[in-house]
């Protein structure tokens, strides 16, 4: 009798140990996936990060040469044949002529 209790008791330690080994390994398993999965997010926030700077900086760069355009003088179109001899169309004229 006793052998036989012993063999039980043998049988359900062996049973409990191998649900903790299993339920220990499967929680080891879900916490690597875990943190590649949250390395994985990581990189993609990091990349749209810097895609956010670089639009960011695009937009400001935009922005800035638009104000300059807009900053610049407005003159009437002059042809350059007919073009002041102090101008900048005349020196154009003078030094890329094929004359």
């Amino acid at each position: 009798m006793i052998a036989r209790l012993q063999a039980w008791g043998i049988a359900l330690i062996a049973v409990c140990t191998a649900v903790l080994v299993a339920f220990g390994w499967g929680r080891w398993r879900g916490a690597e996936r875990a943190r590649k999965s949250a390395r994985e997010q990581i990189v993609v926030g990091e990349q749209r990060a810097l895609n956010a700077e670089r639009v960011v900086e695009h937009s400001e760069t935009r922005s800035e040469v638009d104000t300059l355009v807009l900053q610049l003088p407005s003159a009437d179109a002059v042809p350059v044949g007919d073009a002041a001899a102090d101008s900048a169309a005349a020196r154009l004229r003078d030094e890329w002529s094929r004359d």
